[in-house]
């Protein structure tokens, strides 16, 4: 039967008595072409583009759904599509629906070509026929794409840390959600176009992405992580995703970025956020040291210094404050300097205006060994660690793999709570609430990138009282317990008060104040794009991106300036200096960035939405670094370097702001573009001065003269 004939056959004929497992289904609009053959996809066309995104030779192709069986909570077979039979179930102009059997189970798929044009929907139902079995990981939908354009590679990518672009010419991980990521999405990219693949879901079902090489094409897929419930349908509750984007990866953020700003858990902009302190909005400058090396009697005065020299309130966050050594917990208390002095610090602080942040170390249970820097915390400290471990329950609360040990955490040197116990879930607020006893004002959940376990490595204990291995709950009970840290801050009255977490997590974008990023790690990763800064910036601030204060090199500092985070500086393993001592043109960039935020920075820097860079062209250079790993040495990876650092904002308000700094020792002159149509006022600023005012229309250029290591802007409002 012709493909014609079977179109109108579909169409005709009652579709149950159909059985397409010899002929191809196709789905067709104005912008995308779909093929799928024997249960696979052979072809994915952006039509716009004349771009096909499934490799040659999809018919050896795994396909286009994969289902893991568990019995218990071990693994107990795989069933592909392609060894079930297929028919059209229901067919429609833009949908289809297929029926797959099989011995161990019925399987309902649903691919829909969405209104959105370059779009395409895909929904999945698996029911197994043994009641022993769970359906435990389904990849869907699976396909396979080239590794190349032409000669030029591919990326792909994720929103892990701050956000990673990286070739897909490197080994690949898969990354869960929202365990380890950000958001629900992966692409892939090269020069004449690429893919965005993701999934709608606002509650945080497991999930993971990535891809797999074979036979010279990366497979891309969505392994959906459901809870194991023995015989039952699984369904998936919301939507994959597969959307045709540009070449560059901000194409892809920006499709996700419509529709994630519109939902409720990331809805409201920071200029309308009620709940956010005003120390946020000031903004403040944050200062890390190290407690056991500080001069106690005169640290508030040396910190307020700070404060009077840049004009902006001071929070600080002491490093070491834990009973035994950095980030080693879970017995923290009392702190190193016992509460009384602890305490008493505290209140010298606040008489200084200073807000004292505490960091805890998230679920993570320290069980002896060695601390987070890799010192060793000798025997004593060792052997009371193990023994605290033991007499408050620790074997019982932490996450166990599925083979029933309790998982390591940072190798063996401790464990991780599992939030889903009763322990688990109170732990967070009692000990926030310990820590407003000591006097700090500020709860930052550190180590803690997302709502674990992620369903691959745990929580597979079933004594636990949770749904195993991950599902909602774990967003769930995260969510309880920030907000009853932010009741009990309400209680007590903190104005000071506010609530962050280490990464940020898209769901609890509302439930946080604020998270902490490292956007100037670009110096030493050589894949790192500002991906969580364009998604979220306007709804949540960043901040704790801790830059050496002491560092002769302006870079770490400019670029965590220009993209956007609140100002944070660590005396790491030392004592803070004075501000006089600080390197002469990081203090110039401090000084033109606050006073740039009291005049016109602040509309963009804190409450603007992130745009792609408008300059085109600027100054590189390239820097070799090997990476560390834990005591041993990584490959040595090139990183190319801006050396004007350089982001562009929206207002909200029809305005665009740019900033930029310039690295080098030399003045650097660059060509600045229209942002597209019309005519716009051009401001200059140099810190808080303004130097001149030009006039630009579209498809013309400005000149822009930037001098060494100042924090430079242009505001362009439009003309009417």
């Amino acid at each position: 039967m012709k493909r014609t004939r079977l179109f109108t056959a579909l169409l005709l004929t009652p579709l149950a008595a159909l059985h397409a497992a010899a002929e191809d289904v196709v789905l067709e609009n104005a912008s995308v072409r779909l093929v799928l053959r024997d249960g696979r996809m052979v072809s994915l066309q952006d039509k716009g583009r004349s771009l096909e995104h499934v490799a040659a030779g999809a018919a050896r192709s795994p396909g286009m759904f994969h289902v893991q069986w568990i019995k218990g909570i071990q693994p107990a077979g795989e069933l592909d599509a392609t060894e079930m039979t297929l028919r059209v179930a229901r067919r429609t102009a833009n949908e289809v629906e297929l029926e797959f059997e099989h011995a161990q189970a019925s399987v309902r798929a649903r691919v829909a070509l969405a209104e959105t044009p370059g779009e395409s929907h895909w929904s999945l139902a698996v029911t197994p026929k043994h009641a022993a079995l769970s359906v435990g990981q389904v990849a869907f939908p699976v396909f396979g794409t080239p590794l190349s354009s032409g000669d030029q590679e591919k990326k792909f990518l994720l929103p892990v840390f701050e956000g990673r672009l990286q070739p897909l010419r490197q080994t690949p991980a898969w990354r869960s959600y929202p365990a380890d990521m950000f958001a629900q999405l992966i692409a892939c990219l090269a020069p004449t176009g690429g893919f965005l693949l993701w999934t709608d879901d606002g509650e945080g079902n497991g999930k993971a992405f990535g891809f797999e090489k074979r036979e010279g094409a990366a497979v891309f897929a969505v392994r959906h992580l459901p809870a194991y419930a023995a015989g039952r349908e699984w369904r998936m509750n919301y939507r994959t995703r597969l959307s045709f984007c540009g070449a560059a990866w901000q194409d892809a953020a920006d499709i996700y970025r419509d529709w994630v700003t519109a939902q409720p858990w990331s809805g409201t902009a920071v200029r309308e956020r009620r709940d956010l302190p005003e120390i946020l909005k000031q903004p403040p400058l944050c200062l890390s040291t190290q407690l056991e090396k500080e001069d106690i009697a005169t640290l508030p005065e040396r910190l307020a210094a700070w404060g009077k020299r840049f004009g902006a309130p001071i929070i600080y966050r002491p490093l070491g404050w834990e009973k035994y050594d950095n980030w080693v917990g879970i017995d923290y208390f009392p702190p190193a300097l016992g509460e009384k002095r602890f305490h008493d610090l505290a209140a010298r602080l606040k008489a200084q205006n200073i807000a004292m942040a505490g960091f805890i170390s998230g679920y993570r249970w320290i069980t002896g060994r060695r601390n987070v820097f890799g010192k060793d915390l000798g025997k004593e400290t060792n052997e009371a660690l193990a023994r605290f471990f033991k007499e408050h329950n620790g074997p019982q609360v932490c996450e166990r793999t599925r083979e029933g040990e309790l998982l390591n955490f940072y190798g063996s040197s401790g464990h991780r709570i599992c939030r889903g116990t009763p322990f688990g879930r109170q732990f967070l607020p009692t000990t926030a609430r310990s820590l407003f006893d000591l006097g700090v004002t500020i709860i930052h959940d550190d180590q803690d990138h997302g709502p674990y376990p992620d369903g691959r490595e745990g929580c597979f204990d079933t004594t636990h009282g949770h749904p195993v291995p991950c599902g909602p709950w774990s967003t769930s009970v995260t969510r309880e317990s920030f907000g009853a840290i932010r009741a009990e801050a309400a209680r007590r009255g903190l104005k000071e008060f506010f609530l962050t977490k280490e990464s940020c997590s898209e769901l609890l974008n509302m439930d946080l104040h604020a998270y902490q990023a490292r956007f100037f790690h670009e110096s030493t990763n050589p894949s790192l794009v500002p991906l969580a800064q364009h998604l979220f910036h306007e709804r949540i601030p960043a901040i704790f991106g801790w830059v050496t204060a002491n560092n002769r090199n302006i870079w770490d500092l400019a670029a965590a300036l220009v993209y956007g985070q609140l100002p944070s500086l660590a005396f790491w393993q030392a004592a803070a200096e004075s501000p006089g001592e600080m390197p002469a043109e990081a203090q110039t960039l401090l000084d033109d960035y606050f006073a740039a935020m009291k005049l016109h920075a602040k509309d963009y820097l804190l409450y603007g939405r992130m745009r792609r860079p408008l300059i085109p062209s600027i100054p590189t250079a390239r820097k070799e670094i090997v990476s560390d790993k834990g005591n041993k040495k990584g490959q040595t990876q090139i990183v190319t370097l801006p050396l004007v650092i350089q982001s562009a904002w929206d207002d909200g308000r029809g305005n665009i702001g740019i900033f930029a700094v310039n690295t080098q020792r030399q003045e650097a002159v660059l060509k600045v573009p229209a942002p597209g149509r019309g005519t716009w006022q051009a401001k200059f600023y140099l810190g808080a001065t303004q130097q001149q005012t030009q006039t630009i229309t579209a498809g013309n250029t400005l000149e822009w003269r930037l001098p060494s290591g100042r924090l430079a802007s242009v505001l362009l409002a439009p003309i009417k």
